[in-house]
């Protein structure tokens, strides 16, 4: 399966996010018009229920240079932007918001963590995702200089969506930062382990506070493919694409299944794996048929995740102003 707008990249054990403070942007009139048009449009549908809070942005050069000098920078904007430039992608040109966000790979004696994502939610909607999944906020602010804490805000979203404190996490590892070149969303994506059964897990869920998620699943690793080939269940992109990197699902033959480092070096040169034994039994060819199924049915639930997105965005522009021209060069 192939991902063209996504890039990985492992991270480094010193790696770290840092804050460089807001930056007067002035704007133009007519931007600021479309930003405010497409905010009252997705209030109105969603009947008022949107806050306008604050996520990260990434700054500064690409995130594959950041990433190699062991740090990520940027600074806090509003989500009033951001989703007036995801309705409207003309709009990047001028706003240039890069969200980082985290996302754990939440290992349990019995599974990984899996959420479905609520009707409301502005991306993703009833789509499963790994869980916890979120956007930096200022509570991850490190308590003296500018950096932004990768676990105090993988922990954070924890307990909000899971409600699961921080005393039920056995260890945390960032493994990788996954951009996505279309959406301009930057992933971290954190291993955690958990010494929880499911019934703990699904008692605390039973008692969250936020309703992010509609429903939760410890998946035991043997049926993950199995999970994720259930018609009408679609995963999120991201998570599908860092569970092919991670070595945790096969990519249909387009990345080796092995442990997280040897399929990052695999993202990096893909020249240096050969690729599937060849079959030598009627049995072996039947399995990587089966394995090849499998895989395009995977592809046709993202086909559909994506064509949705498409949907609404034609909807949302049919009733906003025309979109604003690109920036003259001088």
């Amino acid at each position: 399966m192939a991902y063209p707008t996504f890039r990985a990249f492992q991270l480094p054990a010193d790696f770290a996010v840092q804050d460089a403070g807001a930056a007067a942007t002035p704007r133009q009139p007519e931007i600021e018009a479309r930003i405010e048009a497409i905010w009252q449009q997705e209030m109105e549908r969603r009947h008022g229920k949107l806050f306008n809070g604050q996520l990260f942005s990434i700054t500064g050069p690409d995130v594959e240079a950041q990433v190699a000098e062991g740090r990520l920078t940027g600074r806090f904007v509003e989500y009033r932007d951001f989703l007036a430039q995801l309705r409207d992608p003309s709009l990047f040109p001028w706003l240039s918001i890069r969200p980082l966000a985290v996302t754990g790979i939440t290992h349990t004696p019995e599974g990984l963590l899996f959420g479905q994502r609520t009707k409301s939610v502005s991306q993703g909607a009833d789509q499963w995702e790994l869980v916890p999944a979120g956007g930096f906020s200022p509570h991850a602010r490190e308590p003296s200089g500018d950096g932004l804490s990768l676990r105090r805000q993988v922990l954070e979203e924890l307990s909000e969506e899971v409600n699961l404190g921080p005393e039920t996490v056995a260890s945390e590892t960032p493994l990788l930062v996954l951009a996505d070149d279309e959406s301009h969303v930057h992933d971290i994506f954190i291993e955690l382990a958990l010494d929880l059964s499911v019934e703990d897990v699904e008692a605390a869920f039973a008692r969250r506070s936020h309703d992010e998620y509609a429903n939760l699943a410890v998946v035991p690793l043997a049926r993950l493919e199995a999970f994720l080939d259930e018609p009408g269940r679609i995963l999120v992109p991201s998570s599908r694409y860092a569970l092919t990197v991670c070595g945790l699902i096969a990519a249909g033959g387009s990345a080796p299944a092995g442990n997280v480092h040897d399929a990052l070096r695999y993202v990096d040169s893909p020249a240096d794996w050969n690729g599937p034994t060849a079959a030598s039994t009627p049995d072996d060819l039947l399995e990587d048929l089966w394995g090849e199924f499998h895989a395009s049915l995977r592809f046709l639930n993202a086909c559909d995740a994506d064509m949705r997105m498409l949907e609404h965005r034609r909807s949302a522009r049919g009733t906003l102003p025309a979109a604003v021209p690109p920036p003259r060069t001088p």
